[in-house]
């Protein structure tokens, strides 16, 4: 069953939405309904939302993923702070064969930030026309590619926002994170990164 407002209501009361950063990033359409993102968009100063969430279709019958047009994307893509897709995913949700114009179009359904990430590397993309892009330092594995986009998320929203790094740094930062965890099967794990310290340290 999907979450409803009666299941997140008590854990985001509205006194606390201008200290409160919510990022979505459902396995597939259903875990979160786009009805439900207008009231969370209400309950946090920071909306971050992953496309997954909404154009990936489980088949109930065999288990089969695939992957749908967001029909209704242009009303909800205003609310988000940044979007997370990659460039199969911009593809999709715009008809745009090209990455980049890919992006424009994604801003011109109302996006702001554009956070996107291909086989090279990441692009932030702004409404203002503004991108900055960060390639991944090495070769990764295919059982490594697997989480890719949440630890895009996670790296640059931890870099910039919380850490207060400049788009560039944080950018940089956020690829060289994905670079190590594309390197095994699985979450990061903390003896990748710099012999386990914390990587934001001395940053």
């Amino acid at each position: 069953d999907p979450f409803t407002r009666d299941d997140l209501e008590s854990l985001l009361p509205a006194s606390t939405a201008k200290n409160v950063a919510l990022i979505l990033s459902p396995l597939w359409h259903g875990e979160v309904e786009e009805n439900l993102l207008p009231w969370l968009r209400s309950r946090a100063f920071l909306l971050v939302v992953d496309a997954q969430g909404f154009i990936r279709q489980v088949n109930s019958t065999n288990g089969c993923i695939t992957r749908t047009q967001w029909e209704t994307a242009g009303s909800f893509l205003p609310l988000i702070d940044v979007l997370k897709v990659d460039d199969k995913e911009a593809s999709l949700l715009t008809g745009e064969v090209n990455f980049m114009d890919a992006l424009r179009a994604l801003h011109s359904l109302g996006a702001s930030t554009v956070l996107a990430s291909h086989k090279e590397g990441i692009i932030l993309s702004q409404a203002d026309g503004t991108m900055y892009e960060a390639s991944f330092s090495k070769p990764y594995t295919a059982a490594g590619r697997n989480g890719r986009g949440d630890t895009v998320t996670a790296s640059f929203i931890t870099a910039h926002y919380v850490h207060g790094k400049p788009v560039e740094e944080a950018l940089r930062f956020t690829a060289d994170i994905v670079t190590q965890k594309m390197q095994y099967r699985g979450p990061l794990r903390a003896d990748s990164v710099q012999g386990g310290k914390d990587p934001m340290k001395g940053r």
